[in-house]
């Protein structure tokens, strides 16, 4: 009598996103923003006016579009990437619903950031480079009260246990500082806009650490 072997089923999500895919993207997610930031500074900041833009730009416009690119355009497709495994892991879909239209609202910061260093300031436009600083640095403000929302999805996802419990004081700090930050950049009030330095890293530290949790997560369940 011959038994058949029994079949061996994968989840959906592990057959889209392999264990490695979701960890190079948590990881890759962090490091974007580290090359990102050591590109270059401009020392503007959300209050900052068109002439002052043009000022802090200027001769290194390359650059600044690179920065663009990297910071708005890679980590929007890592953090996409990452959160639709969390959502898989924390059996939450609004988690990837918000993760999608924050890589998208991320996707128009890069377009309108790109176009603001190789356009408006090779043309010493201010009006133009004041009006797409100023649409960047809002956009970024909508985005930003966005993933306080996932910040606090995530933070109950870890109190169900769906995520490490560590993760879930850095995730309600992450909720509260990014919260200010957002307002600040959608206000344009440089005051509240300071507290991303403090949401930056913590936003970092909670996709890195949620990423690295479900695709080890997800090995177990294959």
């Amino acid at each position: 009598m011959t038994v058949a072997p029994p079949l061996v089923h994968s989840t959906p999500a592990a057959r889209a996103y392999p264990d490695r895919t979701v960890a190079v993207a948590g990881l890759g997610y962090s490091l974007a923003w580290v090359v990102g930031l050591t590109l270059t500074s401009t020392g503007t900041t959300v209050g900052s006016t068109g002439a002052e833009v043009l000022a802090a730009a200027s001769g290194s416009t390359g650059v600044v579009a690179a920065q663009y690119v990297v910071t708005e355009i890679v980590t929007a497709i890592a953090l996409v990437l990452t959160l639709r495994a969390v959502a898989h892991r924390a059996g939450d879909r609004l988690i990837a619903a918000l993760g999608a239209v924050v890589g998208g609202l991320s996707l128009v910061q890069a377009a309108l950031g790109v176009y603001l260093a190789l356009v408006a300031v090779p043309s010493n436009d201010a009006g133009l480079a004041g009006s797409l600083f100023q649409a960047v640095s809002r956009t970024d403000g909508v985005k930003m009260l966005l993933i306080a929302v996932l910040a606090m999805l995530g933070a109950r996802a870890g109190r169900r246990g769906r995520l490490p419990r560590w993760l879930t004081p850095v995730a309600v700090l992450l909720a509260l500082t990014v919260t200010v930050s957002g307002v600040g950049y959608f206000l344009l009030v440089d005051g509240l806009a300071v507290a991303a330095y403090a949401s930056l890293p913590l936003l970092t530290v909670w996709v890195t650490g949620a990423g690295l949790a479900s695709a080890r997560r997800g090995g177990q369940e294959a």
